[in-house]
């Protein structure tokens, strides 16, 4: 019985070990799923704000389109720990998210969810960054509702 509970004691440990440390090393990717999920529920026509979306701080967004270098963006700290397969893919859009030029999180975002190909700019702030789901030939896509 004492070795039993010796057991479940250990590997309750390294469970919350395991748990703890896995968080903290995904911390900079937000979850994926939930953004593009998020995304693919706007209906044609409605406005979304990023802003609105997501639950950390950030000032500035970068739309990075497929076959993208997103370490060509200038001045901004951590880009090297983005982990993308955008360079290579044109299934996706990464969505760079950034606090007084520090990357604070991305998200790679399938294109089939939301597609960001066809907005004007590649660089919002946060009060800035709304767009409309629109229709387009192949499909729906979002524009930025702020041109400039």
């Amino acid at each position: 019985m004492k070795k039993t509970i010796i057991t479940i004691l250990i590997f309750s440990c390294l469970y919350g070990l395991y748990s703890f440390f896995n968080s903290k090393n995904n911390s900079q990717s937000m979850n994926v799923e939930n953004l593009g999920l998020l995304l693919n529920q706007i209906k044609i026509g409605q406005e979304v704000s990023l802003k609105n979306l997501t639950d950390f701080d950030w000032d500035q967004v970068y739309i990075v389109p497929p076959y993208s270098d997103p370490k060509s963006l200038n001045n901004i700290q951590g880009l090297e720990r983005i982990e993308s397969s955008i360079q290579v893919s044109d299934t996706i859009n990464l969505i760079i998210f950034v606090k007084e030029n520090q990357l604070t999180n991305y998200a790679e975002i399938p294109r089939d969810k939301a597609d960001f190909s066809f907005v004007t700019r590649k660089e919002f702030k946060s009060d800035e960054a709304i767009f409309v789901k629109k229709k387009s030939p192949v499909g729906t896509t979002f524009i930025n509702k702020f041109k400039k």
